[in-house]
C-alpha cells in the first residue's frame, strides 16, 4: 500500500473498439477512481477501429466536470511517477516506461508493436486483479461513495487469504 499522504492513481487501458467500449470503460474507470480516492490518468490519444486515421481521447469528445476528482494526463503522470522511479515491478525494482518515452499520444492504437510495448510494460508496474464476478452488485449514487471502498476491502481481504493483493487504501 502507498504511504500517508503519497499519491494513488488508478489507470485504465482502453481496448480500440468503437467509441461506445472506449466510453464504458471511461465512465467506469471514473466511478472507481472517485469510489477509492485516486487520480484519474487519462489513457494516451489512439486510433479507434472505427476512426482510422484520427487519434482520440475522451477528453476530444466531451467537456465533463468530474466533481473534484482529481485528472493527470498520461504523459504527465509518466513524467512525474514512472521517470521519478516511483514505479515498481512485480519484484520491487524500479521501472521506467519504453526508451524513457513520456508521450504516447498517437503512437498507439489498433494493437501496434508500440501499443503492446506500452501496455505490456503498464501492466508489469499495476496491481491487477484476477476478477471472476459470481454476481453483480448496484449501488444507490448516495452511498455507492461511502461503501463500495469497504466492500471492495472486504473483498481484497478475502483474496489475501490466497496471496492475494493488500487492501485499496
Amino acid at each position: 500500500s502507498a504511504a500517508a499522504g503519497q499519491l494513488k492513481f488508478l489507470t485504465f487501458e482502453p481496448d480500440r473498439a468503437g467509441f461506445n467500449n472506449v466510453r464504458l470503460a471511461f465512465e467506469l474507470a471514473v466511478v472507481l477512481a472517485q469510489a477509492m480516492g485516486r487520480t484519474l490518468v487519462i489513457p494516451p490519444k489512439s486510433t479507434l477501429w472505427n476512426m482510422p486515421g484520427k487519434d482520440v481521447c475522451i477528453p476530444d469528445f466531451f467537456e465533463f466536470d468530474l466533481r473534484g476528482l482529481p485528472v493527470v494526463s498520461f504523459e504527465s503522470f509518466l513524467r512525474q511517477e514512472a521517470l521519478a522511479g516511483k514505479l515498481y515491478d512485480q519484484n520491487g525494482k524500479a521501472t521506467y516506461p519504453p526508451d524513457n518515452r513520456t508521450n504516447w499520444d498517437g503512437r498507439i492504437g489498433i494493437y501496434g508493436e508500440d501499443d503492446k510495448r506500452l501496455w505490456t510494460w503498464m501492466r508489469s508496474t499495476s496491481t491487477i486483479l484476477d476478477w471472476t464476478p459470481e454476481c453483480v452488485v448496484l449501488f444507490s449514487s448516495d452511498t455507492a461513495l461511502n461503501v463500495l471502498p469497504s466492500i471492495l476491502n472486504g473483498i481484497l481481504r478475502e483474496g489475501e487469504q490466497e496471496g492475494g493483493p493488500e487492501d485499496l487504501k
